[in-house]
């Protein structure tokens, strides 16, 4: 069984001064922090005594093609800027840890226009974001064109300071997935109102854990959900499918005139429901249940259903008129007039060979015998 929760969820736009690490494909510089880590190793005395780092490059590693001083002096002041190396010349944290991990994560600061779910369950979650002009941020008049205003200087959500790293939840404008990791944001920033874009989620259980599907533009991400009650929100939906809902068991009753014959083969029905509330996470617009178990609700329906069964399997061997017939002289007994059993209804019969066991249509005695093997043997 699934169930898939879909709803629209609001969008919540806030403009926050942060400072971001992105993730950059440049081998050239590991290039460079692996020569300085081996510069450093093999003259740590002569660091020691400010070792003309640019001259030792320019001996070392431009022997034979020398490179301007000025061109060494640039790379190495963008590695410090970049806070993989030191005023000293020597590896940072950063600079050790992208040296061994063969990834280079670029500073970038910046005032940024951030996207975040608002919802009562899913409202930490970032959709989108992207750099903004500082000239709109400090703007007083705030977007009159598209009615929306700027509440300016206000806290930010508590979650925002709690993220490490975006990776999988904001692709770069590019399309290009990487890692940003935050350095820092801001306490403060803007908050814009009246804001009325929305995204569309998906919340699907099948087994553990649970997954967050989110749809926003082009763009769609999974995300694992593990502290919801898987029980709580399979019983919920199931009564609101029926009151007689089987919850111990995960099965529905239903009417044969409520069943298509395929459901019937299988015992399976996928139900839908519309605009349903879930205690612990809110309203959905649509609410759809896979696979759910199904059997009979009542005695007549359980009759019909059997004999679809049968004639399910006996099809093989019989056309349908010839199977109606057997069916309807073994209902009415007329084969048996002869014996001059009691008179019993079929109903009573059915009902005293199944005492005790009230899922006993289940049975599927073509199935069951395995008439093909035995037809096959004689």
């Amino acid at each position: 069984m699934i169930i898939k929760l879909d709803k629209q969820v609001k969008i919540q736009k806030y403009q926050v001064k942060m400072r971001l690490l992105i993730e950059e494909n440049y081998p050239e510089i590991i290039v460079w922090l692996q020569a300085i880590k081996e510069a450093y190793e093999q003259n740590k005395e002569a660091y020691e005594q400010n070792l003309d780092i640019i001259d030792y490059f320019q001996k070392i590693f431009f022997k034979e093609s020398p490179k301007p001083k000025q061109f060494i002096k640039n790379i190495l002041e963008e590695l410090r800027a970049n806070e993989l190396i030191d005023r000293d010349w020597k590896l940072t944290k950063n600079g050790e840890k992208a040296l061994e991990e063969e990834i280079i994560f670029m500073p970038k600061e910046g005032i940024f226009e951030i996207k975040v779910i608002n919802d009562p369950l899913f409202k930490q979650i970032i959709v989108d974001f992207e750099p903004l002009d500082p000239n709109l941020y400090n703007e007083v008049k705030g977007n009159k064109e598209n009615n929306i205003d700027v509440e300016r200087n206000v806290e930010l959500p508590d979650f925002l300071f709690n993220l490490s790293n975006l990776e999988d939840i904001l692709p770069l404008r590019t399309g290009e997935k990487k890692t940003i990791n935050i350095s820092s944001i801001d306490k403060k920033g803007n908050k814009l109102k009246n804001y009325s874009e929305e995204a569309a989620i998906t919340f699907i259980i099948e087994g553990f854990p649970k997954q967050l599907f989110i749809r926003y533009g082009k763009q769609e991400f999974v995300l694992s959900i593990q502290d919801i009650r898987e029980e709580s929100i399979t019983e919920q939906c199931l009564r609101k499918i029926s009151e007689k809902a089987n919850i111990n068991h995960f099965i529905i009753p239903i009417l044969y005139g409520h069943t298509t014959r395929n459901e019937r083969l299988k015992f399976t029905k996928t139900f839908e429901l519309k605009n349903i509330k879930i205690t612990y996470l809110g309203e959905f617009n649509r609410c759809k249940v896979e696979d759910v178990k199904i059997h009979p609700l009542n005695y007549d329906s359980a009759i019909k259903w059997a004999k679809d069964l049968m004639f399910n399997e006996i099809q093989k061997f019989t056309v349908e008129r010839e199977f109606n017939l057997k069916w309807k002289q073994i209902i009415q007994k007329e084969e048996f007039r002869i014996f001059n059993l009691p008179q019993v209804s079929i109903t009573e019969f059915i009902r005293e060979v199944a005492f005790g066991n009230d899922l006993y249509w289940k049975l599927m005695a073509p199935i069951d015998l395995k008439l093909e093997e035995r037809l096959s043997n004689e």
